[in-house]
């Protein structure tokens, strides 16, 4: 290696270092300094992971893989249920630290890792080191932020900018050991359970190797056959190592309420009611505005590959817009996208990335103009550009909701003071109905304090217990997934159902019409005390 490389390595390695403590400081005063409000968007790092990692903790620190979980439903296949990431790396950290700590490092992780897997992929692309860092920025506000509290989709979305970056060098040197890495990051957004983000990055990458393949200036002169060999070979390594949980989740899937089969346009997008005019607006805006003018420049200047990422990109836009939006029929008819809610992650993934690379190349034309380039001015020009683009993005980052590893009330994890040690006690299992939003009654309590529970919460939620919780409340099919819980509303039709499945105690609302129809040898016990969130104490109905 020669002086002038050395030098060029050494002068990221520095910014990679800045960009490090970068987003730590950030990560400390924005998102986890102040929490003041419970927040929407962190409901299931409470009643999902958190019990979920519990579980997996105890398991671990056994030494065994957690396979089976005895404590929901019937029993369910822990491992199939993809989401928790059983296999993943990250959760080793359960090893050596408490189940929320273990959550705030690997969060903080995949943050720095994120950020600075797209400054070194910007960087291999032809960016500038201030393009570069911008490009890093867009990306984690456009996807890192919106994802940062949903563990399976940010360590998924991590391995985008790695992948791709392996991709490129793949091509470009025909190294083996970026086809290893290639292989290993492919397989990686399956095993940290991100199903959906692993299908938008398979295509991605396809995009991306066909678009740098159609680019002569940027891949290099090596034989296509030869570079399409390699490529395969890292497929195959991929598939490999995400085997032991891909086949296993695509076994359950086809027991599960959620599986391959094309989705309704209600069940693909439940929640729409804002015209998708406005939610193009909100993805210009997610991207920021400085990020998308920088996009567009930076597609319009890259060639064949800005042409061809920029085709893709529109398209993911609108694919991301949900029903209703021009185009959407294609959804429906491409491999694998119709089994998915939420499409509006196309974007938040796979097309936020292509556009903060845009942004990065974009920045760099900028201020590779011929009377800057030149100019004495040019870095002062640089610095101040770079200074006034972060001070949009960074703002983006701050987050006011209360975290598992930031907040004071222990409800969340040990639920109602004596409650779960009562519970635990029980012989059979205990239908929990609590109330939506009361993170202190929960089905997934069972999983970290080790009894066992009626329903569940559980995206890859059991076709049997839908039709058996169907049966024993009434409640009809309301056209929206079933995820494994239920809250009657009124008295239950069948209760001597609850024999069925070995339920010996019942949590109910004080005020729940369901309370009244408890199997008739029951007695119920009730407590006046009040959580934390303001919700009354359940009553207890023991057989």
């Amino acid at each position: 290696m020669n002086a002038a490389r050395r030098r060029e390595r050494a002068r990221d390695a520095v910014w990679i270092v800045a960009l490090t403590i970068g987003t730590w400081l950030v990560w400390h005063f924005l998102i986890v300094r102040r929490p003041v409000q419970i927040g929407f968007d962190t409901v299931d790092l409470f009643v999902y992971f958190v019990h979920a990692y519990a579980y997996e903790a105890t398991r671990l620190r056994e030494l065994a893989v957690p396979l089976w979980n005895p404590f929901q439903a019937g029993g369910v296949p822990f491992l199939a249920t993809l989401q928790p990431g059983a296999l993943y790396p990250a959760r080793l950290l359960l090893l050596v630290t408490g189940v929320t700590r273990a959550m705030a490092w690997a969060t903080v992780a995949h943050l720095a890792l994120l950020v600075v897997a797209t400054y070194v992929a910007c960087r291999a692309l032809g960016a500038r080191r201030s393009g570069a860092v911008v490009g890093a920025g867009v990306f984690a506000v456009a996807c890192a932020r919106p994802m940062l509290f949903s563990p399976s989709f940010l360590e998924s979305s991590t391995w985008i900018p790695i992948m791709t970056l392996a991709a490129h060098r793949t091509i470009v040197t025909g190294r083996w050991r970026w086809v290893a890495l290639l292989g290993v990051a492919a397989a990686m957004p399956i095993l940290a359970g991100g199903y959906q983000v692993a299908v938008y990055a398979a295509y991605g990458l396809v995009v991306f190797v066909g678009a740098l393949l159609c680019d002569p200036r940027r891949r290099g002169d090596r034989p296509v056959v030869g570079v399409l060999a390699q490529l395969a070979l890292a497929g195959v390594l991929a598939i490999g190592l995400a085997s032991p949980q891909m086949l296993p989740t695509l076994a359950w899937s086809g027991e599960s309420v959620r599986q391959t089969s094309q989705l309704t346009d209600a069940q693909i997008h439940p929640l729409a009611f804002t015209p998708w005019q406005y939610v193009l607006a909100g993805k210009i805006v997610q991207l920021t505005i400085p990020g998308t003018i920088l996009a567009v420049i930076g597609l319009m200047t890259a060639g064949r590959l800005g042409l061809v990422l920029g085709a893709f990109s529109l398209a993911g836009l609108f694919l991301s817009l949900g029903p209703g939006a021009p185009g959407f029929w294609v959804y429906r008819h491409l491999p694998a996208f119709g089994m998915f809610r939420g499409p509006g992650r196309i974007f938040t993934t796979q097309v936020a990335f292509f556009g903060a690379v845009a942004a990065s190349l974009g920045f760099s034309a900028l201020v590779r103009l011929g009377p800057l380039e030149r100019s004495r001015l040019r870095p002062a020009v640089e610095a101040l550009a770079l200074g006034l683009v972060l001070l949009v993005l960074v703002p983006r980052m701050k987050n006011d909701a209360v975290l598992p590893w930031t907040s004071w009330n222990r409800a969340f994890l040990d639920g109602m003071p004596g409650m779960l040690a009562t519970l635990a006690e029980s012989e059979g299992r205990v239908a929990m109905f609590g109330r939506p939003g009361d993170w202190a009654v929960t089905p997934r309590h069972g999983m970290s304090h080790g009894f066992r529970v009626l329903t569940d919460y559980e995206p890859l939620s059991s076709r049997h217990l839908r039709d058996y919780l169907r049966a024993l409340t009434g409640l009809p099919d309301e056209g929206v997934p079933f995820t494994g819980a239920v809250f009657p509303r009124a008295r239950l039709p069948r209760p001597a159902l609850f024999d069925l499945a070995a339920v010996d105690t019942l949590v109910l609302p004080k005020e729940s019409p369901a309370k009244s129809t408890h199997p008739r040898s029951s007695r119920p016990a009730t407590s006046s005390s009040t959580t934390s969130f303001g919700i009354r104490a359940p009553c207890l109905a023991r057989t």
